[in-house]
């Protein structure tokens, strides 16, 4: 019974493209949950809270300007599986996102290592020189994205997830020693730049060496009056679900003290589970989903989407609400257990996360005209919601989940009527 079982689901997934590809991604995404849930609880037990609370605030500073590289992985992905290599225009468009992509982040990083003194002391951080290993993370993630972006617009998912997978175990294995030699959250941010470059080395060599070329300023700017429209909505739709996701630590670590910002930052750890386990969906929507084809075939492939994220998230969510205590002894400390009141709310703030980035991923493969609006809105909601219900952790959590769950219902609506 069972080996039938086993050759029937194989072949079902064999001829379906998506299906594979996204079966690939998300064994590569276990892999990299898994060495990122090995990374946090070993690091946890290392370090005091108040470390850790600095090391979830960088790692949340580089989600948030992660924004603009989000915006080149998702132009590039859409350049690269629009056209053919025999489109003399695909070269010169990528290059210009690449020039554009440059002089966006550039800017951002010598602003960031000149006012180190002020990030520092506005966070609360022990050390600008944090700050300063944060810039040069940024300054080698440009050609990492540029590489794994290309790797996705050609649907190589296998390749894209094996650099993931080899940024995640650089991550761990740097840390660990780095920390072990004593280097502290310094060491422990160095190691990010060490595997981002590890990324970037594997990308290029799996690309094929091909040239990503920068193109002139003149070209650049000829796409971005172009492309101008759309560039915008994927900065901006982009931008906010990078937001909505991850600024909530630094609203935390500003508002409340440095103790109380660590043991939130364990418990978002694990209560972000569910959004890490199903990111694999949104980039497999981006190459798949195409403006070449029927509204009831992007349709198809949306429906597929939530199938696979109904599937993953209730065992997820049901085994953290029966073993929240278990998993937070198992993964953290038992310092973080004063703090397990907030750990059903996340997952479930976590789950509403999961399917917005789909639906917006949705949206931006086929150019929504409506979807910067959208985005807008979200900000105005979250930025007034937080404003006003700010006095515990938990309305923090709650303005989050009733923001995203309005956003999934306008972006349902706006996907199902698409034409």
């Amino acid at each position: 019974m069972l080996p039938v079982l086993y050759f029937k689901i194989r072949n079902i997934i064999k001829k379906d493209k998506f299906l594979k590809n996204s079966l690939i991604s998300f064994l590569g995404v276990s892999t990299i949950t898994l060495l990122n849930y090995s990374y946090h609880p070993i690091v946890s037990k290392l370090i005091s809270v108040v470390e850790y609370g600095e090391i979830q605030t960088i790692l949340t500073l580089i989600f948030i300007s992660s924004i603009l590289n989000s915006v080149t992985r998702l132009l590039i992905v859409n350049i690269v599986a629009n056209k053919t290599d025999q489109d003399h225009s695909l070269a010169n468009d990528v290059g210009s996102v690449l020039t554009l992509s440059l002089i966006t982040i550039c800017p951002i990083i010598l602003l960031s290592i000149i006012s180190s003194q002020h990030i520092q002391e506005f966070f609360y951080l022990e050390s600008n020189v944090t700050i300063i290993l944060f810039s040069l993370y940024l300054f080698i993630s440009i050609p990492y994205t540029a590489y794994n972006s290309y790797l996705q617009g050609v649907n190589d998912h296998k390749n894209v997830s094996f650099a993931n997978i080899i940024i995640s175990t650089v991550k761990l294995a740097a840390t660990l020693f780095l920390l072990y030699i004593g280097l502290g959250v310094n060491g422990a941010i160095f190691a990010l730049s060490l595997s981002i470059f590890a990324g970037f080395v594997y990308s290029f060599y799996k690309s094929n060496h091909v040239k990503l070329i920068y193109s002139s300023l003149g070209e650049s700017f000829k796409y971005f009056k172009r492309e101008y429209n759309y560039i915008i909505d994927v900065f901006l739709s982009t931008g906010f679900i990078t937001l909505i996701y991850s600024v909530d630590m630094l609203i935390i670590k500003r508002v409340f003290d440095p103790l109380l910002a660590g043991g939130y930052g364990g418990i978002a750890t694990i209560g972000k589970t569910i959004f890490f386990l199903t990111a694999f969906i949104s980039p497999v929507i981006s190459s798949s989903v195409k403006l070449s084809k029927t509204k009831s075939e992007n349709l198809a492939v949306l429906g597929k989407s939530f199938k696979i994220l109904l599937t993953l998230c209730i065992p997820v969510l049901a085994l953290i609400i029966m073993f929240k205590n278990e998993l937070i002894l198992s993964l953290l400390t038992v310092n973080y257990l004063d703090y397990s009141y907030l750990l059903i709310p996340m997952s479930v703030l976590s789950v509403s996360l999961s399917v917005l980035y789909i639906l917006i991923s949705y949206l931006l493969a086929l150019k929504h005209k409506t979807l910067r609006h959208v985005s807008l809105f979200g900000v105005i909601m979250l930025t007034t919601g937080v404003n006003v219900y700010n006095d515990t952790m938990l309305s923090i959590i709650y303005v989050f989940l009733i923001t995203s769950i309005i956003l999934n219902v306008v972006c349902f609506y706006l996907a199902c009527t698409k034409k």
